[in-house]
């Protein structure tokens, strides 16, 4: 690379400190306006200040999920509280430092103006802000699959050209195990890598000795890092995930997704037009970036949830974003102009925030279990309430608004053995996730209760029932 095109100078440093602090106000904003829905209640509660570090360890090593993100928030929740805010805050900082990851991403595969590009694309893209607001692993997962990507191709380059590799390999350690205790489609990441690393170690017959004993280090460090889990992986062998299985169409429908909807045209014909510049160029080894690093992990993650377990849905598919906006940033970098380049980018940064903006992202797909929980609380919260969800999924809430009681786990099977006599003259029934129509109707049916009050809201239901006896 021209060192004259890839100097840190201070124009540079002024722009990345500027579009990061962007990046973090477009996520900052309306940090806590929507409730927490299920799964970040699930973290939350996983994560709470008041347990032990040795009890969040315990809890997460029954979750799927590896217990990286979960130690980290608990920690955070013991700096910042034990809230909306703070909780939703950590994913801030992590999708911020997806900008000036997102500009190394693109410097060192390309070149620093498409680094400058992916950084601003980053910045405003709808699906990154969407899972900087949630308190899951996802942004940690797109972040470290950018960052353990950047640092494998730093490493392949020096190895490329036979220069020293302690840095970049040490760099690379530390990413991939963070990442495989992140989210189990690390797992998908790492091994895309190592695809990726077998054909180029095949190609250099000349460098083998040099090509093992570095993938040898890798190998071995990665597997103690991540040993605990693929012993957890073989005793959730045959467990029934929720997830359903992929449609053929998946991966049209997760990438008008990933790129914001409207925006899919141009995003995909950018990355047509990036293509095809690097096959007329010849340059085979940012194709093969491509093809391991978006095309295999989505595939084989497909077959595999086709034949054997479903696991592939959008949100584990978001390792795939950054590489795919890196090749959208580098079709956008074929703009000759700089003058141009900067206008388009500016163009494209305005409508991705207004277009989230608009369509108000900032609450789609979430329930209200808040709000919920507040009507309880201001309607009688010493009502004796009962639920056929799992009882301790209210407990986040219900704590933060002080209601009376708890609910209790009704058995569905159990229903026909229920009668009038097992019910106060009023009761709350609450369901949250999963509303148990069918239940709910049978139970209906069974006490002949009248409701007299309720709240409904995006897969949430609480009504005051009333018994006439």
């Amino acid at each position: 690379m021209n060192n004259k095109h890839n100097n840190m100078g201070w124009p540079l440093t002024a722009f990345l400190l500027g579009i990061t602090v962007f990046a973090f106000a477009v996520r900052f904003y309306h940090l806590d306006y929507a409730s927490f829905w299920l799964d970040e209640i699930v973290s939350a509660l996983m994560s709470h200040p008041k347990q032990s570090l040795n009890e969040v360890l315990a809890h997460s090593s029954g979750d799927v999920h590896p217990p990286l993100y979960q130690v980290l928030l608990y920690l955070w929740y013991h700096l910042f509280g034990y809230d909306d805010f703070a909780g939703r805050l950590l994913s801030v900082v992590i999708g911020t430092l997806l900008v000036p990851a997102s500009f190394a991403l693109g410097r060192v595969v390309f070149s620093q103006r498409v680094g400058i590009a992916l950084a601003v694309i980053a910045a405003s893209n709808n699906y990154l802000i969407y899972y900087s607001h949630e308190v899951r692993s996802y942004a940690l997962l797109a972040l470290l699959s950018m960052v353990s990507s950047t640092l494998f191709y730093a490493l392949m380059l020096r190895l490329k050209r036979q220069q020293h590799t302690g840095l970049a390999l040490f760099g690379y350690l530390l990413a991939g195990a963070a990442l495989l205790n992140c989210h189990f489609f690390g797992f998908l990441v790492i091994a895309c890598h190592a695809l990726f690393y077998l054909y180029e170690m095949a190609s250099r017959p000349e460098h083998l000795k040099r090509y093992l004993s570095v993938g040898l280090i890798i190998a071995a460090t990665l597997l103690i890092a991540s040993a605990h889990l693929l012993i957890k992986a073989l005793t959730l062998e045959g467990t029934n995930f929720w997830i359903d299985e992929p449609s053929p169409w998946f991966f049209l429908l997760y990438f008008a997704m990933y790129f914001g909807g409207i925006f899919t045209p141009v995003f995909a014909g950018l990355i047509v037009l990036a293509l095809f510049s690097l096959w007329r160029k010849g340059d085979h080894e940012r194709l093969r970036i491509f093809l391991v690093l978006i095309i295999a992990p989505l595939l084989i993650a497909y077959i595999y949830s086709v034949l054997r377990t479903p696991l592939l849905t959008h949100r584990n598919g978001i390792i795939v974003v950054p590489i795919a906006l890196l090749f959208a940033a580098y079709g956008l970098s074929l703009i000759k102009s700089n003058r141009w380049l900067a206008s388009v980018l500016t163009l494209i940064l305005l409508l991705q925030v207004v277009n989230f903006q608009v369509f108000g992202f900032y609450e789609s797909g979430k329930q209200p279990w808040r709000q919920m929980s507040q009507f309880i609380k201001e309607e009688g919260d010493t009502i004796p309430l009962y639920t056929f969800n799992p009882a301790k999924r209210y407990d986040y809430y219900f704590d933060q608004f002080n209601v009376e009681q708890r609910p209790q786990q009704l058995n569905a099977k159990a229903i026909p053995e229920l009668s009038v006599a097992d019910f106060p003259d009023t009761f709350w029934l609450v369901n949250g996730h999963r509303l148990h129509h069918d239940e709910r109707k049978a139970l209906t049916e069974k006490l002949g209760y009248q409701v007299i009050e309720e709240f409904k809201g995006h897969k949430v239901l609480a009504q005051l029932c009333e018994i006439e006896r």
